[in-house]
């Protein structure tokens, strides 16, 4: 019991830091295409950064739902 436990824990800390390091992958990109596109159109960097909202959003709620599943 303690070991599959102990196992759980540690792949569920795994996902945790995948997810992280995901999600601050894309927020860098997408600063990066903001600071790119900041001087050519304001309209742009609004709808890039609420579609990368989303797509974080999505994600994270993607890994917990499979986390929980398992």
């Amino acid at each position: 019991m303690t070991n599959t436990l102990l196992v759980g824990q540690a792949g569920f800390a795994v996902v945790v830091v995948v997810v992280v390091v995901v999600v601050v992958v894309v927020v860098v990109v997408v600063l990066v295409i903001v600071v790119v596109v900041a001087a050519a159109v304001e309209v742009v960097i609004v709808v890039l950064l609420l579609l990368s909202l989303v797509v974080v959003v999505v994600v994270v709620v993607v890994v917990v739902v499979e986390c929980f599943n398992t």
